[in-house]
């Protein structure tokens, strides 16, 4: 949080609701027994929000030194992200791959993890010779192969073709 500028005082009033807690569930008229968080915020708080995205911020710029990636606009371009919406770019499978390792180590020293199910991997070529081919191996590559998908909205596709984003 020192590298982001936030300020001491803030720095340990956030530590403050970050240590250890006391927790009670209520289910309809039932409340549980006292349990303790001892690291953490509770899902939903608002300090929740407001810290996510300088850790994930910091773990997406840690690996941007580390890995290649693609020239886009004249720059280097190897992690797009945005709150946890986050887009790998590489030339190579390997780029990719390694970018993806990196991101996942980095990640779960901070507690986050990357979801299987919502992570899905997609080929934009310039030309067919620019193929990721062959398929990668299922038992190696546990992500989902797609055509498109949406980033913050806009429809991205392996063909590079924006006419349904510009209505044509």
């Amino acid at each position: 949080m020192t590298e982001f500028g936030i300020p001491k005082k803030l720095r340990s009033l956030i530590k403050i609701c970050m240590e250890e807690k006391q927790y009670q569930i209520r289910i309809d008229q039932t409340i549980s027994e006292t349990f303790t968080v001892e690291t953490g915020l509770k899902q939903g708080h608002a300090l929740f929000l407001i810290l996510f995205n300088p850790t994930l911020e910091k773990t997406v710029r840690e690996k941007q030194k580390e890995t290649t990636g693609r020239e886009i606009n004249r720059q280097k371009i190897k992690i797009l992200g945005f709150a946890d919406d986050i887009n790998i770019i590489g030339n190579t499978r390997d780029d990719i791959e390694k970018t993806l390792k990196a991101l996942e180590k980095s990640a779960d020293k901070i507690g986050l993890k990357v979801n299987v199910e919502k992570t899905k991997i997609m080929e934009q070529l310039d030309t067919e010779e620019n193929s990721m081919d062959p398929e990668p191996d299922p038992d190696d590559w546990m992500y989902e192969k797609v055509n498109e998908f949406k980033y913050l909205g806009i429809c991205i596709n392996a063909k590079n073709d924006w006419s349904k984003e510009i209505g044509i």
